[in-house]
C-alpha cells in the first residue's frame, strides 16, 4: 500500500516520549525538502544545479554551476524533471528514518521504498504564467527606460556606425537592477506561492537572455557590460521577490488572513 512521508512520521513518533518527539519534528521540518520547489528549480535552474544544492548535494552543483555554459547541465536536468518530485519524498522519507534512529536508538523500520503517495503537484501552468509574466513586465520596463531616454538625452542612444556611449550602457545597468526587481516581484505575486523560487526563475531567465544576445549579437553590447547584467540578474530578482515574501508575511495578510 503505498505511504506518505507523513504518514511515516506519524509511524516514527508513535511511541517516541514526548520530548523526544518534539526534537525529531523540530529537525525533521528544517530538514525536509518540498518536492514542489525541487522541481521548479531544476526545471528553471536546472542548468546551473539549482536542485542540487537545494538537495544537499554541493558537489554536483557546483560542477554543473562550472559546466553550466556547455549546456550539458541544462539537458541532463530536463530528464530529471521526470523523477525529481519521487526522489525528494524518497530521500525525506530515508532522511526521517535517520533522524528517529538518532532519538530513539534501536529503531527498526521496513518500507517499500517504491509504493510513495507523491505530494499534490500544485499547478505548473500558473507557475509558468507567474514567470513569463514577470519576464514580459521587466522587458516592457526596459523598453519604457528606453523610450524615456531616448526623448531625453537622444545623443546618449546608440547610432548605427558609431561606437556607443558608455553612460548609456551605465544608464540600463542602473535601471536594470529596478527593472529585474519588479519583474521578480510581479512573478512572485502573481504565483501567490514560493515567491523566492519564482523571482529566481525570472532573474535565470534574464541570464539565459543575455547569454543568447551576446552569442548570436556580438559586439552590438561591451562585454563588461554583459558579464555585470548577468551577475546582477539572481540579486535583483531576488529582491522583487522578497519583498513580495514580506509583504506576505507582515501584519496585513496575516490579519487577512485570519478574517
Amino acid at each position: 500500500m503505498p505511504i506518505s512521508v507523513d504518514q511515516i512520521v506519524v509511524q516514527l513518533t508513535a511511541h517516541m516520549p514526548d520530548e523526544q518527539k518534539l526534537m525529531f519534528i523540530t529537525r525533521f521540518a528544517k530538514e525536509r525538502r518540498n518536492p514542489n520547489v525541487a522541481l521548479l528549480l531544476c526545471l528553471f535552474l536546472g542548468g546551473i544545479g539549482a536542485h542540487h544544492y537545494y538537495m544537499g548535494r554541493m558537489g554536483k552543483g557546483i560542477v554543473s554551476s562550472l559546466f553550466a555554459w556547455t549546456l550539458v547541465p541544462l539537458i541532463l536536468s530536463l530528464f530529471t524533471c521526470s523523477k525529481i518530485r519521487m526522489n525528494v519524498q524518497r530521500h525525506n522519507i530515508a532522511r526521517a528514518i535517520e533522524l528517529a534512529q538518532v532519538y530513539c536508538p534501536g529503531l527498526q523500520v521496513d518500507f517499500a521504498s517504491n509504493s510513495i503517495t507523491l505530494e499534490p503537484l500544485y499547478p505548473i501552468g500558473r507557475t509558468v504564467l507567474a514567470v513569463a509574466l514577470g519576464y514580459v513586465v521587466m522587458l516592457v520596463a526596459q523598453l519604457g527606460g528606453d523610450t524615456a531616454l531616448t526623448a531625453m538625452a537622444p545623443s546618449m542612444m546608440p547610432q548605427p556606425d558609431v561606437p556607443p556611449d558608455p553612460a548609456y550602457f551605465a544608464f540600463r545597468l542602473g535601471v536594470g537592477f529596478f527593472f529585474i526587481a519588479m519583474g521578480g516581484y510581479v512573478a512572485a505575486l502573481m504565483a501567490g506561492r514560493f515567491e523566492m523560487v519564482h523571482a529566481l526563475s525570472v532573474g535565470a531567465l534574464s541570464i539565459a537572455a543575455g547569454i543568447l544576445e551576446a552569442l548570436y549579437y556580438p559586439g552590438e553590447q561591451p562585454l563588461w557590460y554583459s558579464i555585470a547584467l548577468m551577475f546582477l540578474s539572481i540579486p535583483s530578482a531576488l529582491v522583487g521577490g522578497y519583498f513580495r515574501a514580506r509583504q506576505v508575511e507582515g501584519p496585513g495578510a496575516q490579519a487577512a488572513a485570519a478574517d
